[in-house]
């Protein structure tokens, strides 16, 4: 394929499914300035030809060498809704951060649709694109086949050759849009799912369809909220009440508690000093005495032993009064 053929192809693109004999010139006159041919009308023609209701595309695609193509002729090769959705998807190429050829395509502000290309080992490169007025075609290579040179210079001057011309030529040219045929449907969609978006789709993006092919199915992975769930989101939260200690409550349970502790200790007094046998077989009362010797316990009097009892009690009801503070604060109680 030509560069020449390349071109043609796109402006059919641009043309709205509209295929036309590339040309050389605008108009041919005489020496005499009488007009011989005249090519400027096939824009209008095009245009108009675009628009019309017909939108059945022919069986081939006609080329220069076609008798039946005529010098100002038309032909239609794609549904004028193809066109435009093939025009809008090649806007992102130039537009979208994501696009190939993004931040290096301009033509005077005006919108561009297009495609960039390469072959293997960068043999060939290519950037071909069009606005609402023109079609530019670029290629870059070498007739030898040879492989260009490694550097984003060698491999981008299609591209800084397109705007170069581009932008120049559409300096004085009023800003157009692509225009949007009839059939073309637009719809919102779920950038998660790419469904129908709902209210609650956290991002959707806009897409243009064939009337007849746009999706039917609403987004399910974010279902609109219930009235129950509403409610239950706007209803504000229930405010905690304060803990209240009633001290004459607080003071009886300690009363209980030193109680238990004293009665504990008492018990366990009597335990040590009457379990101790005053005379008894003669195997338990030496082995007895032979077990307070190894301890070093010898001699130790009563009061020694009702001293040890005291404090076995007075840290047994500290221990239960620590534990019975440590609870209360546990379960949330202020205490004083």
């Amino acid at each position: 394929m030509t560069n020449l053929e390349l071109c043609a192809a796109y402006a059919a693109i641009a043309n709205g499914g509209m295929y036309g004999v590339p040309l050389f010139f605008t108009k041919i006159l005489d020496r005499n300035g009488n007009l011989l041919l005249d090519a400027s009308t096939r824009s209008a023609a095009a245009n108009s030809s675009a628009e019309s209701s017909g939108t059945a595309a022919d069986d081939t695609v006609p080329n220069e060498s076609d008798a039946s193509l005529e010098f100002g002729s038309f032909t239609r090769v794609l549904q004028n809704t193809t066109a435009f959705l093939l025009t809008n998807a090649m806007e992102d190429v130039v537009s979208s951060e994501s696009g190939t050829a993004y931040g290096t395509i301009f033509a005077a502000s005006q919108p561009v649709a297009g495609k960039t290309g390469t072959t293997s080992s960068y043999k060939d490169i290519w950037f071909v694109g069009y606005t609402p007025y023109y079609t530019c075609s670029v290629w870059g290579g070498y007739d030898n086949n040879q492989s260009l040179p490694d550097g984003t210079l060698w491999h981008s001057y299609s591209r800084t050759l397109w705007t170069a011309v581009m932008d120049r030529i559409h300096q004085s040219l009023p800003l157009r849009d692509f225009s949007c045929p009839d059939g073309i449907i637009e719809a919102d969609l779920c950038s998660e799912t790419h469904l129908l978006a709902q209210e609650n789709c956290p991002d959707t993006y806009t897409e243009y369809f064939a009337e007849g092919t746009q999706p039917e199915e609403f987004c399910t992975g974010h279902e609109p909220e219930t009235e129950a769930e509403t409610e239950a989101e706007d209803k504000p939260a229930a405010e905690t009440e304060g803990i209240v200690i009633y001290q004459d409550l607080l003071n009886q349970l300690l009363t209980e508690s030193e109680s238990e502790n004293t009665t504990e200790t008492e018990n366990t007094g009597s335990t040590d000093t009457e379990g101790i046998p005053e005379s008894g077989p003669e195997g338990v009362t030496e082995s007895t005495t032979e077990s307070v010797t190894e301890s070093g316990a010898e001699g130790v009097t009563d009061d020694r032993l009702q001293y040890d009892n005291e404090s076995i009690g007075e840290s047994d009801e500290t221990s239960s009064l620590d534990d019975l503070m440590n609870r209360l604060a546990d379960q949330g109680f202020s205490l004083p």
